[in-house]
């Protein structure tokens, strides 16, 4: 049986970026571990110069450069036919994109068996977010997640919530309930770690308000507590990264508040094994995957 999901793929093996990054990873991993399956993915990455094949960890990976002009104008037009494309190439039996969108019209234009799994409500991201031009995306996240819906036949969702959000948006799509996946990994890290010591995991984004952190990073110095707080994540943005870095220092915070960057699995097993509290200031979510790693 041949399998293809379609979604944000990790670049390189151990280099996670996100909690789709992630579970993607493990299920592409939970099904190329299982005989009698032929698993691959079809992923865009931004920056990519040309499309390319690899071969990882039993899965292999269609990556094409992220279709970057008109894109929430054309609806996805680009990423949409590469999609549906590149899945006619592969001749799956059954494709499951991860996300409603681009990718999830692609697979119901291949005209192959499809399923879709919802992690994450792009519109309510751009909503949330604000301004003209996130107007703009909401807009456009809405029409192509609308149209993904009525086209889909079977809908994975990961808790009772996200079917409370999306509503009677889903229509006639039959739906199921099935949790994200947390690796084994994190229950073998023991409970504990050093008081005060406050990580903070994701992607360093407007949306993920690592500034409120800041600022109660800053009530908590006022109030004589004694706390370290360390970011791990990457930022998309630079200039953001930058802008945090001026408040830690404005707010007086420096040596207390940290931003490392990316970290590979091992390193972020070490930070979750030493810290006592995780924090997760983001303004939307729909099933945090840092929230469930700490609660393992």
């Amino acid at each position: 049986m041949r399998i293809a999901l379609c979604t944000e793929f990790p670049a390189q093996g151990d280099r996670v970026v996100g909690g789709v990054e992630q579970v993607a990873r493990g299920l592409a991993a939970g099904f190329a571990a299982r005989s009698g399956l032929e698993v691959h993915a079809v992923s865009f990455h931004a920056g990519l110069p040309a499309a390319r094949r690899d071969e990882v960890a039993g899965v292999t990976v269609h990556r094409f450069p992220l279709p970057r002009r008109f894109g929430n104008v054309t609806l996805g037009a680009e990423e949409r036919r590469l999609t549906r494309d590149a899945l006619r190439g592969i001749a799956p039996d059954v494709v499951h994109p991860l996300g409603l969108g681009p990718k999830a019209l692609g697979a119901a234009d291949a005209g192959y068996p499809w399923v879709v799994s919802i992690n994450g409500i792009q519109s309510n991201e751009a909503r949330t977010v604000g301004g003209w031009k996130n107007g703009l995306r909401a807009w456009a996240f809405s029409r192509m997640e609308d149209e993904s819906l009525r086209a889909a036949r079977h809908v994975i969702v990961p808790n009772e919530q996200v079917r409370a959000m999306l509503g009677d948006r889903i229509g006639s799509s039959i739906v199921h309930q099935v949790e994200n996946a947390v690796d084994e990994s994190f229950f073998a890290l023991p409970a504990g770690g050093e008081p005060g010591r406050i990580v903070c995991v994701g992607r360093l984004l407007p949306l993920k308000a690592p500034g409120d952190l800041v600022d109660a990073a800053a009530e908590l110095a006022r109030s004589g507590r004694e706390f370290r707080i360390r970011f791990v994540g990457p930022a998309d943005r630079p200039e953001f990264l930058d802008e945090l870095r001026r408040k830690v220092r404005d707010l007086d915070l420096e040596g207390r508040v940290e931003f490392l960057g990316f970290l590979s699995d091992a390193e972020l097993l070490a930070e979750l094994r030493a810290a006592s509290i995780l924090a997760h200031p983001s303004l939307v979510e729909v099933a945090p995957l840092a929230v469930m790693q700490a609660m393992a």
